[in-house]
């Protein structure tokens, strides 16, 4: 901040009496702007007589919508930049104090600045959490990569290994392949029981599948469940082991070894009570019976899948399965059924935040468009579907007709 302006701050920060300062300084740690009752639980009550009227009346802060902000973002960082690191850090602590639970970012922001980043630990987690089930991928990245630089920093080996694994599950669904599929290595390195190994490695498994590796990723698999896969399994391992097999069906779907993709499909209905996995293996197996020769079956198993999907809120399963069942619908010429089920499954896609997806069926809905003869239409889709798809390169979704 240039020294002339930084004086004239201080200057009309002055005038405001010492109370009125205290007050400044309480809501210069809650940032440029933040909510009214924030500053209210922050501030002892003896310090607001008087003072809201001055601080008020200087015009330096300014309330709205029961929100209050700095006149200027200036203003508030010259605040806190003259407070004393102690007199900063007990604020902090404070008003992480005062927050709801359900506000982890901001408590998670407060403890690390308050110098205490090991409670801030489990909050920037469930912010995270919170902000990818809202597919909101860039936010969670955002708050995974923190508590992955904190747990690191701090020594913490359990939270390391949930960072990797949730910032890696984040980074695969948005197709960044490399730098997530790294992560989850490291996060399944660090995992000894049955559980958290077996869903890690089936993430890993669905990335090979992603990115076109398929025979690294279905050995990888294969490796894993020679291990895992037990008569004494509990119900938790049952579902976690059946979530491998779901990523070994998918790898050899890629493969094209159809008959063995729907074997392991099978084993995944036999292993899982969890509704999602049982969609999962549905979509799997009905999609292998297409190209089995079976469209029949395999279409009355796609609609079992999208059911169960939507029952358990499985967005990738639920787009997946649609993309397949539009294929299907297509080739029978059955296009108002086709364009239904790609309106639905590109909305999932969406939801879920996943270009491949999203481009998978902006392509199919360009293929119906040509087959009807409408190619105005079909080259407005085709162009757009088919960047992300050429920029993946090795995506099994490239090979799909």
């Amino acid at each position: 901040i240039p020294a002339g302006v930084r004086a004239a701050i201080l200057d009309r920060i002055g005038s405001v009496g010492r109370r009125g300062q205290t007050l400044l300084e309480a809501a210069a740690v809650l940032g440029p702007a933040f909510p009214v009752a924030d500053l209210l639980d922050l501030t002892d009550p003896a310090d607001l007589d008087g003072a809201l009227d001055a601080v008020g009346a200087s015009g330096l802060l300014r309330e709205a919508d029961d929100v209050y902000s700095f006149d200027h973002a200036l203003t508030q960082q010259t605040l806190y930049a003259e407070m004393s690191a102690t007199r900063r850090r007990d604020l902090h602590l404070a008003a992480a104090a005062g927050l709801e639970p359900f506000r982890a970012a901001e408590i998670g922001w407060h403890l690390v600045r308050g110098g205490d980043p090991r409670r801030a630990l489990p909050h920037l987690s469930r912010a995270g959490e919170r902000a990818q089930a809202l597919c909101a991928n860039e936010e969670a990245q955002r708050h995974y990569r923190e508590a992955l630089e904190i747990a690191e920093r701090v020594g913490d080996a359990e939270a390391t290994a949930t960072a990797l694994e949730r910032l890696g599950d984040t980074l695969v669904t948005v197709a960044d392949y490399g730098e997530g599929v790294a992560l989850l290595e490291r996060a399944a390195g660090a995992r000894e029981d049955t559980v958290g190994l077996a869903l890690i490695e089936a993430r890993i498994g669905e990335a090979h599948f992603r990115r076109g590796t398929s025979t690294q990723g279905a050995q990888r698999m294969r490796d894993r469940l020679a291990v895992l896969d037990r008569p004494d399994l509990d119900p938790d391992e049952r579902n976690a082991v059946a979530s491998l097999y779901g990523a070994l069906a998918r790898l050899c779907f890629a493969r094209l070894e159809y008959e063995r993709c729907c074997d392991a499909a099978r084993r995944v209905a036999e292993l899982a009570t969890d509704e999602a996995l049982l969609a999962s293996a549905a979509m799997i197996d009905g999609t292998a019976l297409i190209w089995l020769d079976e469209p029949d079956r395999g279409l009355a198993t796609l609609e079992r899948s999208v059911a169960a999907a939507e029952r358990s809120g499985a967005l990738g399963t639920l787009s997946t399965a649609l993309l397949s069942l539009h294929r299907l619908v297509l080739l029978r010429g059955e296009f108002d059924r086709g364009s239904r089920a790609a309106a639905r499954g590109a909305v999932a896609a969406e939801r879920l935040g996943d270009p491949q997806l999203m481009a998978m069926h902006s392509t199919n809905l360009g293929l119906q468009h040509f087959y009807s003869g409408d190619w105005s239409a079909a080259e407005e889709r085709l162009g757009p579907g088919a960047d992300p798809l050429r920029e993946a390169r090795l995506s099994i979704f490239a090979f799909t007709p």
